[in-house]
């Protein structure tokens, strides 16, 4: 029993030394790669296994962020243990402008005995070139070379130096040394991929799957691998390559956000819901989980879900500018989730923001005076319309027609109205129409959509047709309809209907018998058209008898 519980012990000392030795690789590549957050996370968790290492690189994101004192202090534990080399390095790399003499002997006796050890004189090399002492740096960094033919490391350095100086061609020449020297390296395939990621976006792929097929038990490809793909669209292959990635069980916002994006770009609304909430789980403010959250209830038709999710949003603070720091996206679908939960004046206020973010966008208009109709607020859909279309290079016809007909449907709803206050608006909508449908006749004079409409207004006006105030209009109309050999029938229809019934109340009242032939003419054409018109019908029976 003590034997198998001893050997059970074993194993697990075995098993946490490998994976403390892995974290250290793992924080390394993520160091080299830029990413601090995930390096820094794992250095602190290698640091009791590997102190000295851990500690100098948990310094260098310190000393990275100006923060002199974490750096000293981090260098310090590190440099405890005699043996120590790295946090060494960083503490001579502090003194190195107060103390320049003292501090160069360190580092070039550290040189000295860690002569076949690249990574260790790639750090020094670093130390110079981060002090200014470029010749030191180079001197060491060729000792380097020399001196460890396998290693990528000072290639991957001097092809980072090259890349600060904007000299890309060379650093991508140093990667490609990096890599010819060790095949295994991964760092340097993505920094050679980064390099052609916004001119050879298959270039930069192809590097990627060399990568992973040169080490396939190494992961950190996969994660950028997927981050390409999902740069340039390709999103199955993001999907897949963030899948094989996850099997490390290394997971981050960033790597959340972006496979939650890819999933909802191949309308996989479920899974890219699941994802995202996992992400909120690790951050539950991050703005960019919970707007992608937002659109996709919304994608899923899940309205009360996302309106919570939105509201969540647009309390979140953001350091960037009060312009910039929501998306127009943002406005636009938060406020169709209003509409299609019934708030339709909440939805309006996100179409106004929206505007002020892009405010040459028809279409913003379009969904702003939608809304504003289905509010019943037509005056108001027909003035935020005509604001872009006063202020557009090129003048439509059909948004002045649009702008006109909510005018025409508010004149509509007041004349029907039994409240005399509002009653008192028709004659102003009825003037906005007819001003916004002159607009439509002086821009397409040979269509007869202006005339139609300006008509129907003015009848408004004219209920009784006593003064024939839509007469000219409709009398046009017939003219443009008549001679086209496609003419619309319905409204052709329409505009003789209508004078066969101001010229029958013509008859009525003067019993002029002109007027009686020109409504029984107007009532035959419209029978015409449509024999079974049952006001025509009428018409036409009271005429003959």
């Amino acid at each position: 029993m003590k034997k198998i519980i001893s050997l059970s012990l074993l194993f697990a000392a075995l098993f946490s030394f490998a994976t403390k030795a892995q974290n250290t690789t793992l924080a390394l590549e993520y160091y080299w790669l830029g990413d601090t957050q995930a390096s820094k996370k794992l250095f602190e968790q290698s640091a009791s296994q590997s102190p000295d290492i851990s500690y100098y690189y948990l310094g260098e994101i310190a000393a990275n962020n100006k923060n002199v004192d974490e750096a000293r202090s981090n260098y310090q534990k590190g440099a405890s243990n005699p043996e120590a080399v790295y946090s060494k390095i960083g503490l001579l790399k502090l003194d190195l402008k107060a103390n320049p003499k003292e501090s160069t002997k360190g580092l070039n006796d550290i040189v000295k005995k860690n002569k076949k050890e690249a990574m260790v004189l790639v750090e020094v090399a670093r130390a110079f070139y981060e002090n200014g002492l470029v010749a030191d740096g180079d001197r060491v960094l060729a000792e380097a070379r020399k001196n460890d033919g396998k290693s990528a490391w000072p290639y991957i350095l001097a092809g980072d130096r090259f890349l600060k100086m904007g000299k890309a061609g060379d650093a991508s020449g140093q990667y490609d040394q990096a890599i010819h020297f060790d095949a295994k390296n991964t760092v340097a395939y993505i920094k050679s991929a980064q390099i052609y990621a916004n001119t050879n976006s298959k270039v930069a792929i192809e590097q990627l799957k060399e990568a992973i097929a040169a080490d396939p038990n190494n992961l950190t490809a996969n994660k950028f691998l997927a981050e390409m793909y999902n740069k340039y669209g390709f999103y199955p292959q993001a999907i897949e390559s963030y899948e094989n990635y996850f099997k490390r069980g290394d997971k981050s916002v960033q790597d959340m956000i972006y496979y939650g994006s890819a999933l909802y770009f191949t309308e996989s609304y479920d899974k890219a819901a699941a994802s995202l909430k996992e992400g909120l789980a690790m951050e539950p403010n991050d703005r960019v989980l919970n707007r992608l959250l937002m659109y996709t209830y919304n994608k899923q038709g899940k309205f009360a879900e996302a309106q919570a999710v939105g509201e969540k949003l647009f309390q979140l603070s953001s350091n960037e500018d009060e312009e910039s720091k929501y998306l127009l996206d943002d406005y636009l679908t938060y406020a169709s989730v209003l509409k299609e939960n019934g708030q339709a004046a909440k939805a309006i206020d996100q179409y106004r923001k929206a505007i002020e973010l892009d405010k040459t966008n028809k279409k913003l208009y379009e969904e702003l005076a939608s809304a504003l109709a289905k509010d019943n607020r037509l005056d108001e859909a027909g003035d935020e319309l005509l604001k872009y279309v006063e202020n557009a290079e090129t003048k439509e016809a059909a948004d002045y027609l649009q702008a006109g007909i909510y005018y025409y449907r508010a004149a509509s709803n007041v004349s029907k109205s039994t409240d005399e206050a509002e009653k008192a608006k028709l004659p102003a909508y009825v003037e906005k129409a007819n001003t916004t449908f002159s607009k439509v006749i002086e821009l397409t004079p040979d269509s007869y959509q202006g005339f139609y409409w300006r008509a129907n207004a003015n009848a408004l006006m004219d209920q009784d047709l006593a003064k024939g105030l839509a007469n000219a209009d409709y009398q046009k109309m017939i003219e443009l309809l008549e001679s086209s050999s496609d003419a619309n029938q319905t409204r052709l229809m329409e505009a003789y209907r209508y004078f066969a019934i101001y010229y029958l109340y013509q008859f009525d009242a003067n019993k002029n018998a002109d007027d009686k032939a020109k409504a029984k003419d107007f009532a035959e054409k419209v029978l015409s058209i449509s024999p079974d018109d049952e006001t025509a019908k009428k018409i036409a029976e009271y005429l003959n008898q």
